[in-house]
């Protein structure tokens, strides 16, 4: 939970950098959004090839691939110097990360069949308390 607060605790402010590398104020918006975007499309084509990954190398290993990857690119990302690099870096964030999934695989691989819901649904209010709070 708290490397998703991490992570969302940048979005909030990304209008603010945006327009500290020069994007005009009627587009800030616009740029926000396409970032923010571009980085949940990545996402979604990169989460199946982690899950075959994580089958076979470990959910462990992808759950600290994801936190790692994210922290490395959002540090990356306050080095832009345009706001075409931050997009480019947006994207590879979104290929790099998505540790929400191979949370819920490592999870559901160590819960006892019983508690399997309890569990789960524990995650899921950790990870919607994260997405809430960060911002």
């Amino acid at each position: 939970m708290l490397g998703l607060i991490g992570f969302k605790l940048v979005w909030p402010f990304l209008p603010l950098y945006l327009g500290e590398l020069g994007v005009p104020g009627d587009r800030l918006v616009l740029w926000a959004g396409l970032l923010d975007f571009a980085e949940e499309i990545a996402t979604v084509v990169a989460a199946p090839v982690w899950g075959v990954l994580g089958d076979r190398f470990g959910r462990k290993a992808m759950v600290v691939r994801a936190l790692l990857g994210g922290v490395l690119v959002i540090s990356l990302i306050t080095a832009a110097p345009n706001e075409y690099v931050a997009l480019a870096l947006a994207v590879l964030s979104g290929l790099l990360t998505g540790v929400i999934s191979p949370l819920n695989a490592l999870v559901a691989s160590a819960t006892p069949p019983g508690s399997l819901s309890k569990v789960m649904g524990r995650l899921l209010a950790g990870v919607f308390l994260a997405n809430t709070t960060g911002p």
